[in-house]
């Protein structure tokens, strides 16, 4: 599960500052977005730890069934058989199937697809499995018990993909409107749970011998904490501000073209 939520946080980073639907963004200063905070943290993997030849020859034998795979299914998905294309590329779930994280499995997989037919111009392909990884985010989302954090990530993604593949500009404010709302009980609840400052000095203290070495180590990883609960709903929130932005620009420049008619000629 840890792969697949790192690709759908490097997917939606590029979902988000990429093009859109019908090509790239209409404005060249939208600035690029963090990516969203993965779903579900995991302990990250030492590149230091040396590996041993047969794990060497195992990594590569998953990323050529990866590759493989996707490709499979992205040729699939171009040819319009959507099922036959979600059916192989399930094929890399490894979570219990119907569970939140096989859901989530399908959405990186689907995501993958579409971001790779968009990036090739095929937006037929790309809209296909962008429908196809909807749908599972949708089963994820009542599959979240009410997890904000979940949730938050859920709207984002949904309002990442109307937006940039499906072309529904509409929706995709309203899913980042709940991503929004999400991300501020998400926010409270990780900051609700922050230990404050000296009880995060005395747990490191514990653990280290140099009482202004457990300090500096407590006051950083406070902020990497404060730092993680700020980063949710983040992008949503940028992309709202910005569909916003341009429906006011285009009602503005509306009403000045209706005036303009209204104004007789001399």
């Amino acid at each position: 599960m840890r792969s697949a939520c790192l690709a759908i946080a490097f997917l939606s980073a590029s979902l988000a500052s990429g093009a859109t639907a019908d090509g790239p963004p209409a404005r060249d200063d939208i600035p690029p977005t963090e990516a969203p905070v993965p779903l579900r943290s995991e302990p990250a993997v030492d590149s230091a730890t040396p590996v041993a030849p047969d794990a060497d020859a195992t990594l590569a034998a998953k990323k050529a069934r990866l590759a493989g795979t996707l490709a499979e299914g992205r040729r699939l998905m171009q040819a319009g058989d959507e099922a036959a294309a979600e059916s192989r590329l399930q094929e890399l779930n490894d979570s219990p199937r119907g569970t939140w994280d096989w859901h989530m499995e399908s959405v990186a997989s689907l995501l993958r697809v579409a971001h790779a037919s968009r990036d090739a111009g095929d937006m037929p392909a790309a809209r296909r499995a962008a429908r196809r990884l909807l749908v599972h985010l949708s089963r994820a989302e009542a599959l979240s018990e009410d997890d904000p954090e979940k949730l938050a990530n859920i709207e984002e993604l949904r309002g990442l993909v109307q937006e940039r593949l499906v072309g529904t500009t509409g929706e995709a404010a309203e899913s980042y409107r709940r991503a929004v709302r999400q991300a501020d009980r998400a926010r409270a609840a990780r900051r609700a749970a922050l230990p404050d400052s000296d009880s995060r000095r005395a747990e490191v203290r514990n653990d280290s011998a140099d009482t202004a070495s457990g300090d500096a180590v407590a006051e950083e990883t406070l902020a990497d904490d404060r730092e993680a609960a700020d980063a949710i709903g983040q992008t949503a929130a940028l992309r709202l501000h910005l569909i916003e932005g341009a429906s006011s620009e285009n009602t503005s420049d509306s009403g000045a073209m209706e005036d303009a008619v209204a104004v007789p000629v001399p």
